[in-house]
């Protein structure tokens, strides 16, 4: 760490600090090589893995038992350890879950805590503080364009020693674990929205007039050339096109600016939940309010990705005014709004055969016309699509809830983080 960082990070922090080398059991950096990658077998953790404090495996990567045990031979990741990224982006850490055996993909280094001189969780957040992450902004003194954090400096950052260390640790992660509990049940929440998306219009057991499931109990079922399958008397077979409008999102030059300040979602937001996108995340430009309002996303609007993650469908809940979609992004405008979650859920099927079709590594490209051409068995009573929405939109208001709870506890975290660290805050 060189005199002029240490002058900057001390305006952050001026108590005792110990060299991070001497609070850990062993800093281990990783293979500077690329797995074999398979398509299931032993967990590879990867720079994209490691974000906002957390290891996330959404979409985990995977190698096989050899490259495994190769890879884990100077140390063995455990839970409770440490994963810090050295570049692309560099700095960000996480914790390894309990459960989770798995192994060190490139520019990532393992962290051991010593649990007789800091608490794992502690260490956790103040590597996340700003005294810390100055230093690690500072270490790089390659010239590159690509940041790097070497392993001598890592070992070397100063960590703020507090009293009350245990206690910190504990409110921040109790605050991390009530985000955590909120992304679980959102997902049991999705899984059954799902699942009754599937038992009315994919197994055609929709409660029939007398409440029975239609098709279990014997209801009239005819054959469909258009969807090449048996689906109720009386529904009929529509492409996406009779249902809604489709816009590709807009390519702009952040330089030209405009007369009105929009929000913009980007293939990242997508990719970043499941659902419902996180308005809180999304980048501001300056743009003319007459090219904004072409690009409008509004309550009858469904938004697919056309790469990155193909087919990526998505809502908006709540949506801001003067929110845009991103060239990389088509919008569908349903044409009757009671439509909407029925055709929500049938994009949500062409995502997942998509990311079937490409095992998470080959980017294909979603264009309008697949998207047009799309088919779904219609109802002829509007009195199923009434039903279906009333058993849905529940599920889909506290799943919007917890993530906006999320949204909250994030920010309060965040505030609090530099706070506790630097004292100006203490735990009771």
């Amino acid at each position: 760490m060189n005199a002029k960082a240490m002058t900057t990070t001390k305006r952050l922090f001026s108590g005792k600090t110990a060299p991070l080398h001497t609070l850990c059991k062993a800093i281990t950096d990783c293979h500077h090589s690329t797995p074999n990658w398979t398509d299931s077998g032993y967990v590879v953790v990867r720079s994209e893995n490691v974000k906002r404090g957390k290891i996330s495996l959404e979409g985990a990567s995977y190698t096989d038992q050899s490259t495994f045990f190769e890879r884990i031979s100077r140390s063995v990741p455990e839970p409770g350890d440490l994963i810090i990224t050295r570049e692309a982006p560099m700095g960000e850490v996480g914790m390894i879950p309990e459960g989770v055996q798995c192994c060190l993909g490139q520019r990532l280094v393992l962290v051991k805590p010593d649990a007789l001189k800091i608490d794992r969780h502690y260490l956790l957040y103040a590597m996340q503080s700003p005294f810390v992450q100055k230093q690690i902004g500072a270490s790089d003194e390659t010239g590159s364009t690509v940041s790097n954090l070497r392993i001598p400096a890592l070992k070397e950052l100063a960590i703020p020693l507090l009293s009350g260390a245990k206690d910190i640790g504990a409110v921040l992660s109790a605050l991390d674990a009530k985000i955590d509990l909120n992304h679980r049940i959102n997902a049991e929440l999705e899984a059954l929205a799902k699942t009754i998306y599937d038992y009315w219009f994919v197994q055609f057991d929709f409660p029939d007039a007398h409440g029975r499931p239609y098709k279990s109990s014997g209801g009239a079922m005819v054959w469909n050339d258009t969807l090449k399958r048996e689906i109720p008397m009386g529904w009929k077979a529509q492409p996406l096109s009779e249902l809604g409008s489709f816009r590709n999102g807009i390519n702009y030059d952040p330089s030209i600016g405009g007369d009105s300040v929009a929000r913009i979602v980007n293939v990242r937001n997508v990719s970043a939940t499941s659902i419902f996108l996180n308005s809180d995340d999304l980048d501001e430009l300056e743009l003319d309010q007459a090219d904004i309002d072409k690009y409008l996303v509004t309550a009858d609007s469904i938004l697919i990705a056309r790469s990155g993650i193909p087919g990526a469908t998505r809502m908006m809940q709540p949506c801001p005014t003067n929110t845009i979609y991103c060239g990389f992004i088509i919008c569908l405008k349903v044409a009757n709004a009671e439509n909407k979650l029925l055709l929500f859920f049938r994009l949500k099927q062409l995502e997942q055969s998509l990311l079937s079709q490409s095992s998470g590594s080959i980017l294909k490209n979603v264009s309008q016309d697949t998207l047009k051409d799309i088919s779904l068995a219609v109802p002829r009573e509007r009195s199923v699509i009434e039903k279906f929405n009333a058993a849905i939109a529940p599920l889909f208001e506290k799943i919007s809830a917890n993530n906006l709870e999320n949204v909250e506890l994030t920010q309060l975290r965040d505030w609090l983080l530099p706070l506790l660290m630097n004292g100006q805050v203490r735990v009771a």
